[in-house]
Protein backbone atom coordinates (compact mmCIF):
# COMPACT_ATOMS: atom_id res chain seq x y z
CA UNK A 1 0.00 0.00 0.00
CA UNK A 2 2.83 2.51 0.89
CA UNK A 3 4.90 1.30 -2.33
CA UNK A 4 1.70 1.83 -4.09
CA UNK A 5 0.88 5.39 -2.84
CA UNK A 6 4.67 6.80 -3.37
CA UNK A 7 4.78 5.43 -6.84
CA UNK A 8 1.38 7.07 -8.16
CA UNK A 9 3.83 10.40 -7.20
CA UNK A 10 7.34 8.87 -7.74
CA UNK A 11 6.99 7.41 -11.06
CA UNK A 12 3.62 9.02 -12.57
CA UNK A 13 1.96 5.47 -13.54
CA UNK A 14 -0.19 3.52 -12.73
CA UNK A 15 0.30 0.26 -14.33
CA UNK A 16 2.55 -1.98 -12.34
CA UNK A 17 0.19 -0.87 -8.94
CA UNK A 18 -2.88 -2.45 -10.68
CA UNK A 19 -0.80 -5.34 -11.44
CA UNK A 20 0.58 -6.10 -8.14
CA UNK A 21 -2.97 -5.71 -6.94
CA UNK A 22 -4.71 -8.23 -9.10
CA UNK A 23 -1.20 -10.67 -8.46
CA UNK A 24 -2.02 -10.00 -4.82
CA UNK A 25 -4.92 -11.23 -4.79
CA UNK A 26 -4.46 -14.37 -6.58
CA UNK A 27 -2.85 -15.47 -2.96
CA UNK A 28 -6.26 -16.25 -1.27
CA UNK A 29 -5.53 -19.12 1.06
CA UNK A 30 -7.55 -22.06 1.47
CA UNK A 31 -8.64 -20.44 4.84
CA UNK A 32 -9.79 -16.92 2.76
CA UNK A 33 -6.98 -14.45 4.03
CA UNK A 34 -4.10 -13.39 1.67
CA UNK A 35 -1.04 -15.52 2.02
CA UNK A 36 1.87 -12.99 4.21
CA UNK A 37 3.52 -12.97 0.41
CA UNK A 38 2.50 -14.40 -2.84
CA UNK A 39 3.79 -16.63 -4.48
CA UNK A 40 4.45 -18.30 -1.34
CA UNK A 41 2.53 -20.79 0.27
CA UNK A 42 1.50 -21.65 3.53
CA UNK A 43 2.58 -18.19 4.94
CA UNK A 44 1.72 -17.28 8.86
CA UNK A 45 -1.11 -15.24 7.06
CA UNK A 46 -1.20 -11.38 8.94
CA UNK A 47 -5.14 -10.93 9.45
CA UNK A 48 -3.91 -7.04 9.69
CA UNK A 49 -2.22 -6.92 6.37
CA UNK A 50 -5.20 -8.94 4.46
CA UNK A 51 -7.55 -6.02 5.97
CA UNK A 52 -5.73 -3.50 4.30
CA UNK A 53 -6.30 -4.75 1.08
CA UNK A 54 -9.29 -3.33 0.25
CA UNK A 55 -7.82 -0.08 1.11
CA UNK A 56 -5.17 -0.44 -0.96
CA UNK A 57 -7.45 -1.28 -3.83
CA UNK A 58 -10.22 1.59 -2.97
CA UNK A 59 -7.36 3.71 -3.30
CA UNK A 60 -5.80 2.75 -6.63
CA UNK A 61 -9.23 3.71 -7.66
CA UNK A 62 -9.50 6.68 -6.78
CA UNK A 63 -6.49 7.82 -7.81
CA UNK A 64 -6.89 6.57 -11.39
CA UNK A 65 -10.51 6.49 -11.80
CA UNK A 66 -10.27 3.16 -12.70
CA UNK A 67 -13.40 1.07 -11.66
CA UNK A 68 -13.00 -1.87 -13.52
CA UNK A 69 -10.56 -3.70 -11.37
CA UNK A 70 -13.47 -3.71 -8.45
CA UNK A 71 -15.13 -6.59 -10.23
CA UNK A 72 -11.83 -8.20 -10.80
CA UNK A 73 -10.45 -8.79 -6.70
CA UNK A 74 -13.88 -8.35 -5.41
CA UNK A 75 -13.85 -12.34 -4.83
CA UNK A 76 -10.59 -11.68 -2.80
CA UNK A 77 -11.75 -9.02 -0.60
CA UNK A 78 -15.47 -10.80 0.22
CA UNK A 79 -13.05 -13.67 1.33
CA UNK A 80 -11.47 -11.65 3.39
CA UNK A 81 -14.09 -9.99 5.00
CA UNK A 82 -15.60 -13.39 5.78
CA UNK A 83 -12.59 -15.04 7.07
CA UNK A 84 -12.31 -11.71 9.42
CA UNK A 85 -16.05 -11.72 10.31
CA UNK A 86 -15.59 -15.57 11.60
CA UNK A 87 -13.49 -14.65 14.45
CA UNK A 88 -15.98 -12.17 15.78
CA UNK A 89 -17.23 -12.76 19.46
CA UNK A 90 -19.50 -10.23 21.43
CA UNK A 91 -19.73 -7.52 18.55
CA UNK A 92 -15.64 -7.50 17.95
CA UNK A 93 -13.27 -9.60 16.07
CA UNK A 94 -11.02 -11.65 18.41
CA UNK A 95 -7.01 -12.23 17.24
CA UNK A 96 -7.05 -15.79 14.85
CA UNK A 97 -5.23 -18.36 17.07
CA UNK A 98 -2.05 -19.61 15.87
CA UNK A 99 -0.61 -20.26 12.84
CA UNK A 100 -2.04 -16.66 12.35
CA UNK A 101 0.67 -14.15 13.07
CA UNK A 102 -1.02 -10.99 14.88
CA UNK A 103 1.43 -8.49 13.76
CA UNK A 104 1.03 -5.00 12.75
CA UNK A 105 4.45 -3.17 12.95
CA UNK A 106 7.83 -3.61 14.62
CA UNK A 107 6.77 -1.70 17.99
CA UNK A 108 6.28 -2.90 21.22
CA UNK A 109 3.01 -4.81 22.02
CA UNK A 110 2.02 -4.46 18.34
CA UNK A 111 4.48 -7.05 16.72
CA UNK A 112 2.75 -10.21 18.30
CA UNK A 113 5.02 -13.33 18.68
CA UNK A 114 5.34 -15.59 15.60
CA UNK A 115 4.23 -18.83 16.21
CA UNK A 116 2.68 -18.28 19.70
CA UNK A 117 -1.41 -18.73 20.10
CA UNK A 118 -2.59 -15.86 21.08
CA UNK A 119 -6.12 -16.49 19.90
CA UNK A 120 -8.93 -14.64 21.64
CA UNK A 121 -7.16 -11.54 22.42
CA UNK A 122 -9.27 -8.41 21.55
CA UNK A 123 -6.89 -5.95 20.21
CA UNK A 124 -7.79 -2.36 19.26
CA UNK A 125 -5.77 -2.17 16.09
CA UNK A 126 -7.55 -5.14 14.17
CA UNK A 127 -10.83 -4.08 15.09
CA UNK A 128 -10.46 -0.98 13.48
CA UNK A 129 -8.60 -1.82 10.60
CA UNK A 130 -11.60 -3.83 10.07
CA UNK A 131 -13.74 -0.99 10.29
CA UNK A 132 -11.89 1.11 8.41
CA UNK A 133 -11.65 -1.66 5.02
CA UNK A 134 -15.76 -1.80 5.51
CA UNK A 135 -15.09 1.85 4.77
CA UNK A 136 -13.35 1.43 1.95
CA UNK A 137 -15.70 -1.29 0.27
CA UNK A 138 -18.46 0.73 0.70
CA UNK A 139 -16.49 3.15 -1.51
CA UNK A 140 -15.25 0.03 -3.80
CA UNK A 141 -19.10 -0.68 -4.02
CA UNK A 142 -19.92 2.56 -5.05
CA UNK A 143 -17.52 3.88 -7.77
CA UNK A 144 -18.02 0.10 -9.51
CA UNK A 145 -21.87 0.27 -9.08
CA UNK A 146 -21.74 -2.83 -6.95
CA UNK A 147 -23.89 -4.33 -4.23
CA UNK A 148 -21.95 -4.25 -0.88
CA UNK A 149 -22.24 -6.53 2.22
CA UNK A 150 -23.30 -5.10 5.51
CA UNK A 151 -20.78 -5.98 8.49
CA UNK A 152 -22.67 -3.69 10.90
CA UNK A 153 -19.50 -1.65 11.31
CA UNK A 154 -21.63 1.02 13.06
CA UNK A 155 -22.67 -1.50 16.36
CA UNK A 156 -18.67 -2.44 15.84
CA UNK A 157 -17.66 1.25 16.36
CA UNK A 158 -19.61 1.43 19.35
CA UNK A 159 -17.67 -1.76 21.00
CA UNK A 160 -14.24 -0.30 20.40
CA UNK A 161 -15.69 2.74 22.36
CA UNK A 162 -17.04 0.57 25.02
CA UNK A 163 -14.18 -1.78 25.37
CA UNK A 164 -10.99 0.61 24.39
CA UNK A 165 -11.73 4.04 25.10
CA UNK A 166 -10.51 5.87 28.72
CA UNK A 167 -12.92 8.11 29.06
CA UNK A 168 -10.79 9.88 31.77
CA UNK A 169 -7.44 10.76 29.06
CA UNK A 170 -9.13 10.50 25.86
CA UNK A 171 -6.25 7.56 24.55
CA UNK A 172 -7.95 4.13 23.16
CA UNK A 173 -6.31 1.15 24.91
CA UNK A 174 -4.27 -1.39 23.13
CA UNK A 175 -6.40 -4.78 24.02
CA UNK A 176 -9.19 -5.69 25.93
CA UNK A 177 -7.24 -6.80 28.87
CA UNK A 178 -4.93 -3.34 28.78
CA UNK A 179 -1.07 -3.37 27.44
CA UNK A 180 0.47 0.04 26.29
CA UNK A 181 -1.81 2.26 24.23
CA UNK A 182 -0.14 3.02 20.32
CA UNK A 183 -0.15 6.13 18.38
CA UNK A 184 -1.26 3.21 15.64
CA UNK A 185 -4.20 2.43 17.52
CA UNK A 186 -4.99 5.81 18.52
CA UNK A 187 -4.58 6.94 14.97
CA UNK A 188 -7.05 3.85 13.28
CA UNK A 189 -9.42 4.78 15.97
CA UNK A 190 -9.69 8.93 14.39
CA UNK A 191 -9.88 7.44 11.17
CA UNK A 192 -13.09 6.19 12.06
CA UNK A 193 -14.75 8.81 13.41
CA UNK A 194 -13.59 8.17 17.48
CA UNK A 195 -11.94 9.48 20.25
CA UNK A 196 -11.93 13.22 20.30
CA UNK A 197 -9.79 16.33 20.72
CA UNK A 198 -7.61 14.90 23.05
CA UNK A 199 -7.12 11.35 20.83
CA UNK A 200 -5.75 13.93 18.20
CA UNK A 201 -3.28 15.67 20.87
CA UNK A 202 -1.92 12.70 22.05
CA UNK A 203 -1.14 11.79 18.66
CA UNK A 204 1.53 14.47 18.59
CA UNK A 205 2.33 15.12 22.13
CA UNK A 206 2.01 12.24 24.47
CA UNK A 207 5.19 10.48 25.44
CA UNK A 208 2.66 7.57 27.16
CA UNK A 209 1.97 6.19 23.53
CA UNK A 210 4.05 3.90 22.18
CA UNK A 211 5.20 5.30 18.70
CA UNK A 212 4.83 4.17 15.05
CA UNK A 213 7.45 2.77 13.14
CA UNK A 214 8.00 3.81 9.53
CA UNK A 215 6.05 1.57 7.98
CA UNK A 216 2.69 2.45 9.62
CA UNK A 217 3.35 6.38 10.00
CA UNK A 218 1.14 7.34 6.98
CA UNK A 219 -2.32 6.26 9.26
CA UNK A 220 -0.91 8.39 11.82
CA UNK A 221 0.00 11.28 9.21
CA UNK A 222 -3.80 11.02 7.78
CA UNK A 223 -5.28 10.76 11.17
CA UNK A 224 -3.60 14.19 11.91
CA UNK A 225 -4.74 15.54 8.72
CA UNK A 226 -8.11 15.18 9.80
CA UNK A 227 -7.28 18.85 11.04
CA UNK A 228 -5.27 20.84 7.92
CA UNK A 229 -3.67 22.75 10.57
CA UNK A 230 -1.21 19.55 11.67
CA UNK A 231 0.18 19.69 7.93
CA UNK A 232 3.20 21.61 9.18
CA UNK A 233 3.42 18.96 12.24
CA UNK A 234 3.61 16.18 9.64
CA UNK A 235 5.93 17.90 7.36
CA UNK A 236 8.62 18.36 10.12
CA UNK A 237 8.08 14.72 11.68
CA UNK A 238 8.86 13.51 7.93
CA UNK A 239 11.54 15.78 7.70
CA UNK A 240 13.47 14.63 10.95
CA UNK A 241 13.32 11.33 10.27
CA UNK A 242 14.01 11.35 6.93
CA UNK A 243 16.67 13.70 7.15
CA UNK A 244 18.34 11.24 9.84
CA UNK A 245 18.65 8.31 7.05
CA UNK A 246 20.36 10.68 4.56
CA UNK A 247 22.71 11.91 7.21
CA UNK A 248 23.64 8.72 7.45
CA UNK A 249 24.38 8.38 4.15
CA UNK A 250 21.39 5.99 3.24
CA UNK A 251 20.25 5.84 -0.35
CA UNK A 252 17.18 3.40 0.45
CA UNK A 253 14.72 3.99 2.55
CA UNK A 254 15.12 1.63 5.71
CA UNK A 255 13.03 -0.92 7.53
CA UNK A 256 12.90 0.95 11.08
CA UNK A 257 14.57 3.98 11.81
CA UNK A 258 17.49 1.81 13.90
CA UNK A 259 18.64 1.17 9.91
CA UNK A 260 20.83 -2.00 10.03
CA UNK A 261 21.63 -1.98 14.02
CA UNK A 262 17.64 -2.94 13.90
CA UNK A 263 17.00 -6.91 14.63
CA UNK A 264 20.34 -7.95 16.27
CA UNK A 265 22.18 -5.74 13.05
CA UNK A 266 19.77 -7.84 10.56
CA UNK A 267 17.53 -4.61 9.65
CA UNK A 268 16.81 -3.99 6.29
CA UNK A 269 18.52 -1.07 4.36
CA UNK A 270 16.35 -1.19 1.41
CA UNK A 271 12.43 -1.39 2.12
CA UNK A 272 9.75 -0.12 0.10
CA UNK A 273 7.43 0.01 3.05
CA UNK A 274 9.00 3.36 4.14
CA UNK A 275 8.88 5.19 1.05
CA UNK A 276 6.29 7.57 1.67
CA UNK A 277 8.15 11.32 1.87
CA UNK A 278 7.26 12.08 -1.46
CA UNK A 279 3.36 10.93 -0.88
CA UNK A 280 2.71 13.71 1.48
CA UNK A 281 5.41 16.42 -0.17
CA UNK A 282 3.16 16.04 -3.10
CA UNK A 283 0.12 16.35 -1.12
CA UNK A 284 1.04 19.19 1.31
CA UNK A 285 3.29 21.29 -1.51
Amino acid sequence: RNQMLCGYYAFEQTEFQRANLIFISKGIRPDGMLELTYPAENTPAIPFFSAIYPVAVCEYMEHTGDNSIAHEVMPTILSIFDRLISFKRDGLIVNPPAPYWNFYEWSQGNSGVLGKDDGGRRELILNCAFVYAAEHLQKICSLAHLPCPDYDIIEMKHRINEVFFDKESGIFRAADEGGIPSALGNAFALLIGLGDERTLEALKNNSQLTPATLSMLPFVYDALLSDPDNAEFVLTDIRKNYSHMLEQGATSFWETIEGGDAFGKAGSLCHGWSAMPIYYLSKLK
